[in-house]
């Protein structure tokens, strides 16, 4: 079974606290980020064969807009995975 783990730069791991978060495909997800998530996040993942990381920098620059329609309501499934795409340009 593999196992997938995220630290921050302090080396505390991610605990999914509502702002940084460790999805259920190893992905990192920031949540309303910001200037000060700017650092290096390492990723280890671990498997019965062993273990790896690799060290990701990531630097946050000025804000972003966000370039997509609005809408008034979007009606889902509780049991259905939906997916907004929106294009982003950084200023």
């Amino acid at each position: 079974m593999l196992s997938v783990y995220w630290r921050c730069v302090s080396g505390v791991t991610v605990t999914n606290d509502g702002h940084l978060l460790t999805l259920s495909n190893g992905s990192l997800a920031i949540v309303d980020v910001r200037t000060s998530d700017t650092a290096n996040y390492t990723c280890r993942a671990e498997n019965r064969h062993g273990a790896d990381e690799i060290v990701v920098s990531l630097v946050v620059q000025g804000t972003l807009r966000f370039l997509c329609h609005t809408y008034d309501m979007i009606w889902y499934s509780k049991s259905s995975q939906q997916w907004l795409e929106c294009r982003i340009r950084g200023g």
